[in-house]
């Protein structure tokens, strides 16, 4: 009834190259915007001597003077520059999607169990007589948890592709847990949650659950 869902077979790491980035594009539009690549800054070192015997030359000789930077280098370091920058904006806004991407599953995640958090919270076995007209919400555990499994299920397949490997094995690890699911016939039995009539074990149990969903929270954040 509750057959588990094939994982899908995504995987969206998060690297953060803000800081590298930044230092790249600062360093080349300080190039782009004097116009000079760092080949033409050792031309303009390697030929001070040059600039200083041609301010002294005479005025016959200025005519046949080569400039030591030509504007074809000035501007392919510009064009350079330019294309390094648009290179740079267009990774940080892929990074920043990706981040937001995540936010969002992880927020649908959380929101998957609201309501069964909330049910979970009910201690009293007549919970619904103490408000009148109050729907009965109060349900054993093991009745409770398999009403929400599909829902939570779907959440969790969505949420998985943005982790890495390794949180995502931790993460079903805490979720097989959670739904007492059975590796073998492969599919949630929730048996661990069948507390018959004894409510000071149902209330242990719930606790139970709550800790889990909290434990499978941390990796959302």
């Amino acid at each position: 009834m509750y057959q588990e869902a094939g994982q899908l077979n995504l995987y969206s790491p998060f690297i953060d190259l803000s800081q590298v980035l930044f230092v790249l594009i600062g360093s080349f539009l300080l190039l782009t915007v004097v116009g000079m690549t760092p080949s033409v800054i050792r031309a303009f070192a390697n030929n001070a001597h040059t600039v200083s015997a041609q301010a002294q030359a005479p005025a016959s000789s200025v005519s046949s003077m080569q400039p030591v930077v030509s504007w074809g280098q000035i501007s392919i370091a510009g064009l350079g520059g330019g294309i390094i920058g648009a290179l740079g904006v267009h990774l940080l806004a892929a990074q920043r999607d990706k981040k937001k991407e995540f936010r969002d599953a992880a927020r649908q995640f959380r929101e998957a169990f609201v309501e069964i958090e909330r049910l979970l919270l009910i201690r009293h076995p007549e919970h619904s007589k103490l408000y009148p007209g109050a729907p009965q919400e109060f349900q054993p555990l093991f009745q409770l948890l398999p009403t929400y499994y599909q829902q939570q299920h779907t959440a969790l397949l969505r949420f998985e592709p943005y982790l890495p490997k390794s949180k995502r094995a931790q993460l079903r690890e805490i979720w097989n847990e959670y739904c007492h699911f059975d590796k073998e016939q492969r599919y949630p039995t929730f048996a661990e949650y069948n507390c018959g009539a004894d409510h000071e074990i149902e209330m242990q149990k719930r606790d139970v659950a709550l800790a889990r969903i909290q434990r499978m929270f941390a990796y959302t954040r």
